[in-house]
């Protein structure tokens, strides 16, 4: 099982696109895409899931 879904819940939360959260975390819209989908069997690194949740937590992803 992978945590796509957690990714995608993440995402959810935070009110942004995908391509908007992979530009806030520093990784490529791609490799964003490959985390939030069901047939990758690799999950998201920690550093990814430590990142938007710091980013749900503390973040102003609405500001430029």
């Amino acid at each position: 099982m992978t945590n796509a879904n957690e990714v995608r819940w993440f995402i959810k939360q935070l009110g942004v696109s995908q391509r908007e959260a992979a530009r806030l975390i520093g990784v490529h819209e791609r490799t964003m895409r490959g985390y939030c989908s069901e047939k990758n069997t690799a999950n998201a690194p920690q550093p990814v899931l430590m990142a938007l949740t710091y980013l749900l937590e503390h973040g102003n992803v609405n500001s430029n």
